[in-house]
């Protein structure tokens, strides 16, 4: 029979080596992480949580990556400098077609003003009975400076509506094809088919065009 001292580092020695086990196994019951003891619930719960932060994440990059075209922008941007609205548009040819509307609307504007102010200080200057330095309009008399002054004065008046005109033309084409910019204007917007067509409510089959719509 062997002594004491043996049987009782026998049972030190068993208990050193099962110690790290079980305190493994209590650690990992302990554990939340563990799905020893984790619920169908909690599993849901994490999951639906999981599933959320994805299509957050997916969503912001999504907003980040698609360009969002926005109508009021393109308005915003033709009112500060014409042409801008276009450029927002991607329609880059219509750029100098504005500013060439515009340009002759403002071109047409100071000729007439020019004139306008020329013949208003020369028929101020006959009223007085002076005269101006250019010999051609000294040529004019009291009543052909004033008609000229108001000829002048009303194409003022006419310029200067088309220059607005021009001006909100491209405020109104900008907002226009910022509404229509992901409209499909190709050619391709449906198919035109002749055949034969079934009649279901008179049961009878005759020949026509069918046109289906692109979607």
């Amino acid at each position: 029979m062997p002594p004491l001292p043996v049987f009782c580092l026998i049972g030190f020695l068993c208990t050193f080596l099962l110690l790290p086990a079980k305190a493994q196994d209590s650690l990992r019951i302990m554990s939340p992480d563990s799905t020893a003891i984790r619920t169908p619930a909690q599993d849901s719960l994490q999951k639906a949580q999981q599933d959320s932060v994805v299509s957050f994440l997916s969503a912001a990059a999504l907003d980040s990556l698609r360009k969002i075209h926005n109508p009021r922008r393109a308005i915003l941007y033709s009112a500060v400098l014409p042409g801008l609205g276009q450029a927002y548009n991607h329609q880059y040819i219509k750029i100098p077609l504005m500013y060439a509307g515009i340009g002759t609307a403002a071109g047409i504007f100071i000729f007439n003003f020019k004139h306008y102010t020329t013949f208003r200080d020369a028929y101020r200057l006959r009223l007085n009975g002076k005269y101006t330095q250019d010999e051609q309009i000294n040529l004019y008399s009291l009543q052909d400076l004033k008609y000229l002054r108001d000829g002048y004065r009303q194409y003022v008046d006419y310029s200067v509506l088309g220059f607005a005109a021009a001006y909100l033309y491209n405020i109104i084409d900008a907002i226009v094809f910022a509404h229509l910019y992901k409209f499909d204007v190709s050619n391709d917007l449906g198919k035109v088919r002749f055949g034969p067509v079934l009649h279901q409510e008179d049961n009878y089959v005759g020949m026509g065009f069918t046109y289906t719509f692109k979607k």
